[in-house]
């Protein structure tokens, strides 16, 4: 797959943060980081996005969340295995995502006015993906585009 795509761009689909109840404990402080992915193909499958949702709680009564998609294009129509579009996730877009969800994260921080979260190096070989989503799920965190009310 590596050498079929190229980077067309990275888009923004949100970023925010928000002051939240505390939730660090005595035996507990470590900030919490839950990431989300979810893949797209476009209609005419001469491209394929790989979008990641990262929300950081750092414990302190913040919350931050960095939403951003790596989209690449293809030469021809491709259909690719599940195992192939995981690896290539894993080893290649999470990596071309990693460096704007943490500048992203960093720069709401700022402009709360609060200690940005450290997010750690991930070496290569360390990011995995998780299980897969429902349909419902990834609906829920990833297609919601309505105006709030």
């Amino acid at each position: 797959m590596v050498g079929l795509v190229e980077l067309r761009d990275v888009y923004l689909w949100e970023e925010r943060g928000r002051r939240i109840e505390e939730t660090a404990t005595d035996d507990d402080e470590a900030p919490r980081i839950r990431n989300v992915m979810n893949v797209a193909d476009r209609n005419d499958r001469l491209g394929i996005g790989f979008r990641f949702r990262m929300t950081v709680d750092d414990r302190q009564g913040n919350e931050f969340l960095a939403d951003f998609q790596a989209q690449y294009d293809l030469p021809e129509p491709i259909n690719f295995s599940t195992d192939v579009r995981t690896e290539f996730a894993e080893r290649v877009a999470f990596f071309t995502t990693y460096p704007y969800l943490r500048a992203s994260i960093q720069m709401i921080a700022s402009r709360m006015g609060v200690p940005a979260p450290v997010l750690a190096i991930v070496r290569a070989g360390e990011f995995k993906l998780g299980t897969l989503m429902t349909a419902e799920a990834a609906a829920a965190e990833f297609a919601d585009t309505k105006p709030e009310a």
